[in-house]
């Protein structure tokens, strides 16, 4: 079972997407934001985080930095939410970037296929 961490400070589109994925069998946590998230995986480590850019308190950006400056945080894939193509600022770092309003197949499949060579790479 996979676990995904939603970090979105829009509380409509986290609920969207975690019934999407709730449907498809993953197990969701949520945060409102990138200080909150930082909390959530200090308990329990998610096997990917899904993380918008623009949030207050702290935005994907410096959440994408913190975790890469953490040794536990730095390996998990994580796929960043964008209004707007950002690609320069988005490549250290993330594993993969989706553009609103995206599809949540693609969500799906970004999911799968970052999980699949992370279980490749681990060799499970």
């Amino acid at each position: 079972m996979t676990d995904v961490l939603v970090v979105e400070d829009d509380a409509a589109l986290r609920q969207v997407i975690e019934l999407v994925l709730e449907a498809r069998g993953y197990v969701v946590g949520q945060a409102r934001h990138g200080g909150m998230a930082l909390e959530l995986m200090a308990e329990s480590r998610p096997d990917v985080v899904v993380a918008d850019l623009k949030m207050p308190v702290m935005d994907g950006y410096e959440l994408l930095q913190r975790m890469q400056e953490d040794p536990d945080l730095r390996q998990l894939p994580v796929i960043l939410l964008t209004g707007n193509m950002e690609a320069g600022r988005i490549a250290a770092g993330a594993a993969a970037m989706l553009v609103k309003p995206f599809d949540p197949a693609d969500l799906i499949a970004t999911i799968e296929r970052l999980t699949e060579k992370d279980a490749a790479t681990s060799g499970v």
